[in-house]
């Protein structure tokens, strides 16, 4: 039998724990936020900007003052935003009836790429999760948006990664959404 010096060991599950955080995060690059309006809190990058958009919580790689213009973000940037049904609907009209429906409410007047649906684990177990991609042109250049639907504590949410796509930190972004969209979790009713 072999041994190896401990050291070694030691050495390799060091090596496996950076290589689970999503490209060149650490576990200690990530803070939680919470939403008490909304009733969720989240995990974001410490190096992501948070802004409160009127009722979206959005987060951005870039600093705002980068912005191609308001709304718009500059190359080989992204933003992520978090959403409920209630930020979609139009006055009288009635809210999701289920996962399905939400999806249809969230992606009006779009142009879908892909859909799928799976489950997703999180921290005190797993939930459903509809994944929708759609492109949408702006100015003549098309950006993309990667959208996860589920359901938290009986409400239906949407957290979304719009990003140019091809860029050269893409696959970055869709870790860090991934990390993000994962994360959401209602917070604990005392």
């Amino acid at each position: 039998m072999t041994t190896y010096p401990r050291w070694l060991g030691r050495f390799v599950a060091l090596c496996l724990l950076l290589l689970s955080c999503p490209s060149g995060f650490s576990a200690s690059g990530w803070r939680v936020v919470r939403n008490a309006r909304d009733g969720y809190s989240v995990e974001i990058p410490r190096d992501w900007r948070l802004v409160e958009s009127g009722k979206r919580f959005v987060l951005h790689s870039f600093p705002t003052s980068e912005a191609v213009r308001p709304g718009v973000m500059p190359r080989d940037g992204a933003s992520i935003f978090i959403s409920t049904a209630s930020d979609f609907l139009v006055p009288g009209e009635a809210p999701p009836s289920g996962l399905e429906d939400w999806v249809l409410v969230g992606t009006r007047r779009r142009h879908i790429v892909s859909k799928r649906q799976f489950e997703s684990a999180t921290r005190d177990g797993s939930r459903d999760v509809i994944e929708v991609i759609s492109r949408f042109s702006d100015s003549g250049s098309s950006q993309e948006v990667t959208e996860w639907y589920f359901v938290l504590d009986r409400r239906f949410l949407v957290v979304a990664l719009q990003q140019w796509p091809n860029e050269s930190r893409a696959r970055e972004f869709v870790d860090v959404f991934r990390r993000v969209a994962s994360s959401v979790e209602g917070l604990r009713r005392r």
